[in-house]
């Protein structure tokens, strides 16, 4: 999973911010602060993932939820000189294969594009004095006015070890990325140099001595390092081949006592830049992943129509809209006995509504095998016929069907066994009533909630985002999902969940979870919840742009850092002030 973003130039925020992402991650702050800029920034890394455009204004993901308006909207300030930079931060522990343990000495490993504009300085025509001439000519003179050209696209690509740069690309004119620098002196790269050699050299370890002779040969490699943009992270070096189908494997180089220093260059150029592909790909797979995986829920959830018995269609906008919450209900009846668990029961939603599934036929359709269901209903005789006597002619006894009650139960799973063309519709069983009716009927706050609780419950390892989840709902029911999303980021389904919302009720219970964890009287049917599993972020709007406060939470669950500007304190004044 990520485990955090940096953002910079980026609608509100300026200074590149560190964003640490947890398994629950929420996100608070005033209105117009930027607490959705960081969702949209994971909308446009995954549009630009998978189909390599950043100058975007509606993603796939975000549909008409999100309008980003173009790179010449959403570049801080609408400067076109500036560079967007997003960044993903990964534990190295998650690399595959040897690069984990050649990055051992580092904790998290951080893939950084930079978006811009190429810039080209303007010039005018003025007449100069030409020495060799000896004469005044018309000449080309700069302005030092910039004007962008072409279209933005990734410019420096980079690639940090704790938080700090080890490797840097350039974007040449080509299209190509060219190394540019190697930092050799951080642990990072001397890990790797001292893997590398412990690993495939016959030498045991390497001496000061030995990386201060290597320093000129990381010059001589970054020269002929050239990599591949891939959609949105660089994917391979040029001309590199997959470690798989590599014709030069790797093998164990000789390390002679006197010829030292240049077998061990010799060693470095050979294995060094196929090394560093491998992270190129690696990185860009793990983010991928992740990205991949992300699905948005809008804060303006759709209102379906009172019927929902077929899909309103599959675009974008049904999903970040949450309306596909609704087909996934209609669709899959163990995912509505989830939601029901969750709606109806005494400890968690409390509503007086379940999910139910009607099946529609058509009444032209029924007569077939109505008929040959009648034809085997049994009858017997109700009321007798008069006694003799009283009637010249007498009467025949009325007959009627035995038990009713079974024969209905019967000519139903007759026409159940049927061919009959069905029409599922979902609607909605009011249990104090035992009446049924239309989400349309019970007030919006339940067609907001059902599309949270959806995406949250049957989603697995995936990157959730949702705006404002309490919208609509009251605070109870905001308070309720707390435990919905605890039970969605550690429970089964190992998502990562990020929330924008403004809910005070919604963080409370989340506190309360991790005090009663600590306490050990957490209820058995959640996961624990610890410090380690929630990020609480502030966004906190300056003149220079937005700043991302963490505030930190201890092992109860208490806050170790206030709320910034007194966020959360206004119901305290309207008691007390």
């Amino acid at each position: 999973m990520l485990i955090g973003l940096r953002l910079g130039n980026f609608k509100a925020f300026a200074d590149t911010q560190y964003i640490p992402i947890r398994p629950l991650t929420l996100i608070f702050g005033p209105n117009s602060a930027g607490k959705s800029s960081i969702i949209h920034s994971l909308l446009l890394a995954a549009h630009a993932m998978k189909t390599g455009k950043v100058d975007v204004q509606r993603t796939e993901c975000g549909g008409d939820s999100v309008d980003l308006g173009g790179f010449r909207q959403y570049v801080y300030k609408h400067d076109l000189a500036k560079w967007v930079e997003w960044a993903a931060t990964v534990d190295t522990l998650k690399l595959s294969g040897h690069l984990s343990a050649i990055f051992s000495s580092a904790k998290t490993l951080t893939a950084s594009s930079q978006i811009g504009l190429e810039l080209v300085e303007q010039t005018e025509r003025r007449r100069g004095f030409d020495r060799n001439l000896k004469q005044w000519v018309p000449q080309e003179v700069p302005t030092g006015q910039f004007l962008p050209k072409g279209d933005p696209g990734v410019r420096v690509y980079d690639i940090l070890a704790d938080e700090k740069p080890i490797l840097r690309f350039a974007r040449r004119p080509d299209g190509k990325f060219q190394l540019i620098r190697i930092e050799y002196d951080h642990e990072a790269i001397r890990g790797l140099v001292r893997t590398l050699a412990q690993s495939f050299t016959t030498t045991d370890d390497l001496s000061q001595e030995d990386y201060e002779s290597l320093a000129p040969v990381f010059g001589e490699i970054a020269a002929g390092i050239h990599a591949e943009g891939g959609q949105f992270l660089l994917s391979k070096l040029v001309g590199q081949e997959s470690p798989e189908g590599s014709t030069q494997p790797y093998e164990l180089h000789p390390i002679s006592k006197g010829n030292r220093a240049d077998d061990l260059a010799q060693a470095i150029r050979l294995y060094f830049p196929r090394l560093i592909g491998e992270l190129l790909t690696e990185l860009e797979r793990i983010i991928a992943s992740q990205l991949g995986s992300l699905t948005y829920l809008g804060p303006l959830r759709s209102f379906p129509p009172r019927h929902i018995g077929f899909s309103q269609g599959f675009d974008q906008n049904w999903f970040a809209g949450g309306g596909y919450a609704w087909d996934l209900i209609l669709q899959d009846s163990r995912l509505r006995g989830v939601v029901n668990q969750w709606l109806g029961s005494s400890e968690r939603l409390q509503t007086p509504y379940e999910l139910v599934v009607r099946e529609l036929v058509g009444l032209d359709q029924i007569s077939g095998p109505l008929s040959g269901g009648i034809e085997g209903i049994e009858l017997d005789i109700v009321q007798e016929g008069s006694p003799p006597g009283e009637h010249s002619d007498g009467e025949d006894p009325i007959w009627g069907i035995k038990d009713p009650e079974s024969e209905a139960v019967r000519l139903v799973e007759k026409l159940r066994a049927s061919h009959l063309a069905r029409l599922p519709v979902l609607s909605m069983r009011d249990k104090r009533t035992d009446i049924d009716v239309s989400h349309r009927d019970v007030g919006i706050g339940i067609s907001q909630v059902l599309p949270v609780l959806v995406y949250a419950l049957a989603s697995r390892n995936k990157l959730l985002a949702m705006e404002q989840p309490e919208i609509h709902v009251h605070p109870q029911l905001q308070a309720e999902l707390g435990d919905v999303f605890i039970t969605s980021a550690l429970g089964e389904g190992k998502n990562t969940v990020i929330v924008e919302t403004h809910s005070e009720h919604l963080i409370l219970r989340i506190m309360r979870r991790m005090r009663e964890t600590a306490q050990n009287k957490l209820d058995s049917s959640l996961p624990s919840v610890k410090p380690s599993d929630v990020s609480i972020l502030y966004i906190k709007a300056e003149s220079s742009g937005s700043k991302v406060l963490e505030l930190r939470l201890d092992d109860e669950g208490t806050l170790l850092d206030p709320w910034p500007g007194g966020f959360f304190e206004e119901g305290f004044r309207e008691r007390f002030a």
